[in-house]
């Protein structure tokens, strides 16, 4: 579901799950500049490669896995992520929802580290014209490395602008802001934000995006802010 291409997000919820009856299974891949995700760079500032497939039903359950590269720059040992992802998703008073649990591990990395955890997430998406509005709430009972349980709120917005090579060009943003209940190990309580464009025909999507925090040092380069370049594709 690249659930963290975050400029491609709320046009993933557009689907219906009327027109998926029966079940159906989809696929989807993905290559980055970098991986994004809630403004802390997971894939140490390079690139990453990413893929996913999903079985949806007709009544809205789906069930997905989700993988990425990635490289906490720590020499850890983990160099992959996957998720394995439980949800239901449909439309209600004329607003998309999508709610779901997942389970992220990290093949590889040493099991005292404790990196694999669950997260329980909620998603709402609402069309006011050509503005496209959404929000999503993302609970963590306990982080990577015990560090305590967690919070993450994030407001999304979508407006498109013009027509672009037989596609549509749309401008995508978000604020986000991350509590956590341990910050003296998973650090501090810090807020996130991307301005980006999105240009998306068809199957293909295509984002170039601006992401900072108001972390300054507190995670090194990780935290910077960054320009991040994706390219997605779908199947069917």
């Amino acid at each position: 579901m690249v659930r963290h291409l975050a400029p491609i997000l709320l046009a993933a919820l557009a689907w219906s799950p009327v027109a998926r009856a029966g079940g159906v299974i989809s696929a989807e891949a993905a290559v980055v500049s970098d991986y994004v995700d809630r403004g802390i760079s997971n894939s140490d500032n390079k690139p990453a490669v990413q893929a996913g497939a999903t079985w949806t039903h007709g009544t809205g359950f789906y069930a997905g896995l989700w993988g990425s590269s990635v490289d906490f720059g720590d020499g850890d040992g983990a160099t992959v992520e996957l998720d394995y992802v439980l949800g239901y998703a449909g439309e209600a008073a004329g607003t998309g929802y999508d709610l779901a649990a997942a389970y992220v591990s990290y093949p590889g990395a040493p099991g005292s580290l404790d990196y694999d955890l669950w997260e329980f997430s909620a998603v709402l998406r609402r069309d006011l014209g050509p503005l496209v509005l959404g929000t999503e709430a993302i609970y963590t009972p306990q982080n990577a490395g015990k560090a305590g349980d967690a919070l993450y709120l994030r407001g999304m917005a979508e407006v498109p602008l013009a027509e672009v090579l037989a596609g549509g060009l749309a401008l995508a943003a978000h604020l986000g802001h991350q509590w956590t209940s341990e910050e003296a190990i998973a650090g501090p309580d810090y807020l996130d934000w991307g301005l980006g464009l999105v240009w998306a025909r068809e199957n293909v999507a295509l984002g170039v995006r601006y992401s900072d925090t108001d972390l300054g040092h507190a995670c090194g380069r990780l935290c910077d802010g960054r320009v991040v370049v994706e390219a997605s594709i779908a199947f069917p």
